[in-house]
């Protein structure tokens, strides 16, 4: 079965190791911000998405001079469902569009549906139950039927709408991506600097067990009436010292304080390997956000680097994100 996903132009990357770690694809192919996959059954899993804005089942594809023809002899009435839109994408950069050519393809499509569902078809432009979308890429057009969109309002979680405010918190959409990086979809998931709790929020909301610690009373106050704010149950806050875990974790997750407003006396080079040192035997999986300026190289220890990522804050720091395994 064929999957397309919309990635959002925002870090293509990491949108497409998003669904790539989620879903584990049989094979995967990207093209613009289109990610191609093949999996052997669809999940329920795209409401986790950060990055990914549509996902779609791909139905057929076919040259542009050939589109026309290959709408009419598809069997449209195994995808009809009581009314349908279409879209199309990139039709107007296409160098072979001809004057027209946008109506000519939609009514190919309405009396293809009619012909296949014999009767005549409700087009609904504002709210129908079926969503073609037809995408041209490289001069050959995708046809596609949308299967989520998503609605996430990630905006409604940033910090300044939290009743304990932290400048320093990862916007929602970063922590969420963060997390399904892991490829983990329950468990427990431990942040060891949770800070104000972002990134248990948002773990929190995909239904793990949350677990986070950090040096300051304070902190660990304002994170449980963050995750109270948010209705998150299932969590645990222990004032603990980074380097000193002691409960395992399905998936570590954690952006590692720094600046100025960070209290952490230690330098960060040497807290970064000390800390990947005594969390090697507390997980199998760690997503671990550090400024530009650490070496993860030297810092690692036994840990594998099996993903990097930029992420961009401002003209003066780009954030590393990195997927390490044993």
């Amino acid at each position: 079965m064929k999957l397309v996903f919309s990635l959002s132009k925002e870090n293509i990357s990491l949108a497409k190791s998003e669904v790539l770690r989620l879903l584990k694809p049989r094979y995967f192919l990207l093209v613009d911000n289109y990610l191609f996959v093949t999996v052997n059954k669809i999940s329920d899993d795209y409401y986790r998405l950060a990055y990914a804005k549509k996902a779609y089942l791909l139905l057929f594809s076919a040259r542009q001079e050939w589109l026309k023809e290959r709408i009419d002899c598809f069997e449209w009435g195994n995808h009809y469902s009581g009314s349908y839109r279409l879209g199309l994408s990139n039709f107007k950069d296409s160098r072979n569009l001809k004057r027209g050519e946008k109506n000519e393809v939609t009514d190919a499509l309405f009396y293809s549906i009619r012909s296949k569902i014999k009767r005549k078809p409700n087009v609904n432009l504002s709210n129908p139950k079926t969503k073609f979308e037809f995408v041209i890429l490289n001069n050959r057009v995708y046809a596609l039927r949308e299967l989520w969109k998503n609605k996430q309002d990630f905006s409604s979680r940033k910090a300044h709408n939290r009743p304990f405010l932290h400048p320093t918190s990862l916007h929602p959409k970063l922590a969420r991506a963060c997390i399904n990086l892991s490829g983990k979809k329950s468990g427990t998931i431990l942040d060891p600097f949770c800070g104000s709790g972002g990134i248990l929020i948002e773990a929190g909301l995909l239904g793990f067990k949350v677990v986070g610690n950090d040096l300051e009373k304070k902190m660990l106050s304002g994170a449980e009436k963050n995750l109270k704010y948010f209705k998150i149950r299932d969590f645990k806050l222990v004032n603990k010292d980074a380097l000193k875990l002691g409960q395992k974790a399905s998936a570590i997750i954690t952006d590692v304080p720094y600046g100025k407003g960070s209290k952490l006396k230690q330098d960060l080079q040497g807290l970064v390997k000390d800390f990947l040192k005594s969390s090697y035997s507390k997980a199998s999986v760690i997503v671990l956000m550090l400024p530009d300026f650490v070496d993860i190289k030297k810092a690692k220890g036994k840990w594998r680097i099996v993903g990097k990522f930029e992420h961009y804050l401002h003209k003066s720091l780009t954030k590393k994100i990195y997927l390490l395994e044993k």
